[in-house]
C-alpha cells in the first residue's frame, strides 16, 4: 500500500469530508483505481485510508477555482506549473492508527 503524507490543515479537512480533491503538482494516474493510506506530515501512523477515483489536470485559473468547495484553496494563479486535482472518494477513518516506518526523506509518498 502507498501511503500519502499530508500537512495537517489539509488532511483535517479531508477527514471532516470538506475536502475531496487534494491539489498537488504531478499526476498520480499510477494510483487511480487504488486505495491508499493517509499519514499526516512527520507522523508515522496511517490514520485514513481513501479511493483515488480520478485525477483531473486544471488548465486555468478559472477551472481551478470552480472547484473551491472540492479542495478549498483560492488562488490568483495556478499553484503548480502543472497543477492536478486527485479525486478522493470513500475516505475510511481508521479506528485504530497503523503505525509505519519509512526512509528519512520522503515527502509525498510511503511505499509499504
Amino acid at each position: 500500500m502507498s501511503v500519502l503524507l499530508i500537512r495537517k490543515e489539509w488532511l483535517d479537512k479531508i477527514l471532516s469530508g470538506e475536502k475531496t480533491i487534494e491539489i498537488r503538482g504531478q499526476n498520480c494516474k499510477s494510483k487511480v483505481g487504488h486505495t491508499i493510506g493517509l499519514s499526516y506530515c512527520g507522523q508515522h501512523f496511517i490514520v485514513a485510508t481513501v479511493f483515488i477515483e480520478a485525477v483531473k489536470k486544471y488548465n486555468t485559473i478559472d477551472e481551478y477555482n470552480n472547484d473551491y468547495e472540492k479542495h478549498q484553496s483560492k488562488q490568483t494563479a495556478l499553484p503548480y506549473k502543472n497543477t492536478y486535482g486527485w479525486i478522493l472518494k470513500d475516505i475510511r477513518i481508521l479506528d485504530k492508527k497503523v503505525k509505519y516506518t519509512y526512509k528519512k526523506g520522503a515527502i509525498i509518498w510511503v511505499s509499504l
